[in-house]
């Protein structure tokens, strides 16, 4: 869905049909909405069969693990299929830089975290990438003397 939404997102931010754009954001939120509530249904059910099937016992630590990963997984599908396409109507529009920069260099950071700091931690990894995402574009404006452009503000 992410990809589909850079590409409609360019075509019609160069055709200046914002109103196009909009009502794709919405559309692809639905879409990914009832696909992530399908997903979360059918992995919800089947994780035991599933890790059965990969690992061989269900009564092992190393399944206990995997049924809780994919408890946690599944539950975040919405938000991360949310995320995707936003981030990729973003950068359909031209701004991937801009957007995503400050992100993408302190994720490597954050994504190397001491194994056994339990999911609950690792969910503090996006909130904390978008603030410093903020506070980056904060700074920019400052620099440049407010001439710093968002995409929100092309909308």
């Amino acid at each position: 869905m992410g990809t589909a939404m850079a590409t409609y997102a360019g075509r019609n931010y160069g055709a200046r049909r914002m109103d196009r754009i909009k009502s794709g954001i919405r559309a692809g939120l639905a879409i990914q909405t009832i696909y992530s509530a399908a997903a979360w249904a059918v992995l919800l059910a089947l994780k035991k069969p599933l890790v059965y099937l990969l690992l061989g016992e269900v009564s092992s630590p190393e399944a206990a693990a995997s049924t809780e990963y994919l408890t946690i997984i599944t539950t975040l599908f919405g938000f991360h299929g949310s995320l995707m396409i936003f981030r990729n109507t973003v950068q359909g529009m031209g701004f991937g830089a801009s957007a995503l920069g400050p992100v993408q260099q302190l994720l490597p950071d954050l994504c190397v975290l001491p194994h056994g700091l339990g999911a609950g931690l690792q969910l503090l990894r996006w909130p904390v990438c978008l603030l410093y995402s903020e506070k980056t574009r904060e700074f920019s404006t400052k620099q440049t003397g407010g001439a710093y452009e968002t995409a929100a503000d092309r909308l």
